[in-house]
C-alpha cells in the first residue's frame, strides 16, 4: 500500500464507524522495497504457523473449487443449449 490515496481511503473509511473487510494481495511485483512499522507488522504475521496452515488449506480447497466451478459451468451451458 504505498500510495497516499489508499491510506487517506483507509482513514476515511474508519470515521464512517461501519465494518470494512480489507483484502491485501501481494503479487510480489513491488517496485520499492517494503519499509516501515505496517510492512514489519504484515511481514510477522506472515510467518506465524496460522497464516501458513491457513495459506496452504485455502489454496487446497481453491484448487477443488475452481475444478468444480469448470465442471459446473460446462454442464449448465449443455443443458441451456439443449
Amino acid at each position: 500500500m504505498p500510495s497516499g490515496i489508499v491510506f487517506e481511503a483507509l482513514n476515511n473509511a474508519g470515521g464512517l464507524r461501519k465494518d470494512l473487510l480489507v483484502i491485501l494481495n501481494d503479487n510480489e511485483m513491488s517496485i520499492c522495497p517494503r519499509v516501515g512499522a505496517l510492512a514489519s507488522f504484515f511481514d510477522q504475521a506472515r510467518m506465524t504457523h496460522f497464516y501458513q496452515d491457513s495459506k496452504r488449506h485455502v489454496a487446497i480447497y481453491w484448487r477443488e473449487f475452481h475444478w468444480w466451478r469448470g465442471w459446473r459451468r460446462t454442464r449448465w451451458s449443455r443443458s441451456r443449449t439443449a
